[in-house]
């Protein structure tokens, strides 16, 4: 099964995310990691070689989405997926190692596309 980290630093966001992961397409909760911040989130990722998607907000406190996914990709390589939110596109644009870019507040039939196209690609 497809093992998931969410971070973002609003804690509603995070909680909204897994129900739907688990609820919408059976992600065990067990599966979904959580960080509130970019840092947390990179150590999660240095010590656990097995997330295979990471949802994270863009602006955050400490770490921010930018930083996390470059020092991700280019200090510990790390080759899953990622989905990039962020809720100031006017500000914020996608990330160059992030494979998709959502608005906040997303649509959630667009996320359950890109989550249903991903998790068909791990079967």
């Amino acid at each position: 099964m497809v093992k998931i980290l969410i971070v973002d630093d609003e804690e509603i966001i995070r909680k909204m995310i897994k129900r739907v992961l688990s609820q919408k397409h059976s992600v065990p909760l067990e599966d979904i990691a959580e960080a509130e911040d970019g840092a947390k989130a990179l150590d999660i990722l240095k010590n656990n070689s097995i997330i295979d998607l990471m949802i994270t907000d863009t602006e955050m406190p400490v770490l921010n989405g930018y930083q996390l996914i470059k020092k991700s990709r280019e200090e510990i390589g790390y080759h899953g997926r990622i989905i990039q939110t962020t809720g100031n596109p006017e500000k914020n644009k996608k990330a160059d190692y992030a494979n998709y870019y959502l608005l906040k507040p997303f649509d959630l039939d667009d996320f359950n596309k890109i989550i249903s196209n991903y998790l068909s690609k791990e079967d």
